[in-house]
């Protein structure tokens, strides 16, 4: 089983988004899961894509057969204010 690793990507995308929050409401939990997903590709009609490979947003370097791979699981992250709700 491979490690869950938080990338540059994810932490200047976390500070991103803090910076919409109120100052006063950054007070709070973030919460990271890793979701199994189901390992298929979908054809996109809005994006004329093929969805479901792997994709690290050329943060980790990927060879052309490693993006061939289909996808079985994803990170997911969501930030829980501990003073009031924010939306």
């Amino acid at each position: 089983m491979g490690e869950v690793v938080i990338t540059t990507a994810v932490r200047e995308r976390l500070k991103l988004e803090a910076e919409i929050i109120p100052r006063e409401d950054r007070v709070g939990n973030i919460i990271f899961d890793e979701v199994a997903v189901a390992a298929e590709e979908v054809y996109c009609r809005n994006s004329d894509k093929l969805l479901g490979h792997t994709d690290f947003a050329e943060v980790i370097p990927q060879s052309e057969e490693e993006k061939k791979t289909l996808a079985n699981k994803m990170l997911t992250f969501v930030y829980i204010c501990a003073i009031r709700k924010v939306k």
